[in-house]
């Protein structure tokens, strides 16, 4: 079940990116995509953590 939530966070968290990545500029920057990666990690961590 922790995996679904997730997968689902993860899913709903690199959409919310990707709206916002285009909205502010055509091309996200690397280093730009893996404070979001990194971010995402920690979000779902505190979010499992939580769930428990």
């Amino acid at each position: 079940f922790l995996g679904l939530v997730n997968g689902y966070c993860e899913n709903f968290f690199w959409l919310w990116m990707v709206e916002h990545s285009t909205m502010l500029t055509k091309m996200p920057r690397a280093d730009d995509v893996l404070r979001f990666q990194l971010e995402g990690e920690l979000l779902n961590r505190g979010g499992a953590a939580r769930k428990r």
